[in-house]
C-alpha cells in the first residue's frame, strides 16, 4: 500500500521526528510503500535514518520566504490526492 506521511519540518531531533521514524521503518518493515512530505529537511540536523526514507517537499523555494497568500493545505491536498488509493497520516498541519 502506498502511504504518505506528513510533518511540517524534518530539520531537528525531536519527538515528534523520531515517533515519524519509527512509524515510517515499521511501514517499510510491512512491506509498504513509504512517502514523508515536508517543507524543509536537513539530514545533517535530524535522525540519519531517514536517509533510508522517501521524503518529498511541498515547496521548491525556500521555505522561509512563504507568504500568508500561499496555502500549503492546498498544495498538500494537491500532493496527497495524486497518491491514490494512499493511507493519509496527518502527523502535524501548521496553519501559516
Amino acid at each position: 500500500m502506498k502511504i504518505s506521511l506528513l510533518i511540517n519540518e524534518l530539520n531537528i531531533c525531536g519527538g515528534t521526528h523520531k515517533q515519524l521514524l519509527r512509524l515510517s521503518q515499521y511501514l517499510l518493515q510491512q512491506g509498504h510503500d513509504v512517502t514523508i512530505f515536508t517543507r524543509y529537511f536537513d539530514l545533517d540536523k535530524t535522525y540519519p535514518e531517514f536517509k533510508d526514507v522517501k521524503i518529498e517537499f511541498l515547496y521548491k523555494e525556500d521555505w522561509t520566504k512563504i507568504t500568508p497568500n500561499t496555502s500549503i493545505l492546498n498544495k498538500i491536498k494537491n500532493k496527497l490526492h495524486k497518491a491514490s488509493d494512499s493511507l493519509k497520516l496527518y502527523l502535524k498541519i501548521v496553519a501559516i
